[in-house]
Parts: C-alpha cells; sequence; structure tokens
C-alpha cells in the first residue's frame, strides 16, 4: 500500500465521507502516516449531495482503504468494528 484514504459515515455505513487529505495520505508524508489526529468536525461536505451534512450520529464509522488499489484493481480496507455515536 502505497497511499491509504479515510472515510467517515454518519449513516451506518450506506455512504462514506473522505476525512483529512481527499488526495490520500502516501505513506512518504511523515508528518500524517501512521499516527494522524483527526477532531471530528459539526460538520462535513458529502460531494454526493453538494452540501454540508451533520456528524452527530448514532450510526458512525471509519473506513482507511488502500487509495491508489481501490483505482485500479484489489482494494483493501478496514472498517470500525461497531458503530459510534457522535454527540454534543
Amino acid at each position: 500500500i502505497i497511499a491509504v484514504a479515510c472515510s467517515l459515515s454518519v449513516d451506518g455505513g450506506a455512504s462514506w465521507v473522505g476525512i483529512l487529505n481527499s488526495d490520500g495520505i502516501y505513506r512518504s508524508d511523515t508528518e500524517h502516516w501512521g499516527d494522524d489526529a483527526w477532531v471530528i468536525p459539526d460538520s462535513v461536505y458529502h460531494p454526493a449531495v453538494g452540501r454540508m451534512i451533520a456528524t452527530k450520529s448514532g450510526s458512525c464509522a471509519v473506513k482507511v482503504s488502500d487509495y491508489i488499489g481501490c483505482a485500479y484493481g484489489t482494494c483493501y480496507e478496514d472498517r470500525s468494528d461497531a458503530f459510534f455515536a457522535v454527540i454534543d
């Protein structure tokens, strides 16, 4: 794996929104590769609906996937083992 994409779902995994760097995080990016803190904002832009969506939800999940491989064939990914809630 050369680069990863990090995504958030607020609807139980039905749709995903890219978080952190939308261009993927590459192994050469020593500032972010391996350990990158991300504070969940109140809302995120969801390209499929063309607007901001609230992150407050009881069925949130995160996913890390192979940024390059998914575009060219085999896609490796790992998702949250369980849903979690984002509350005030």
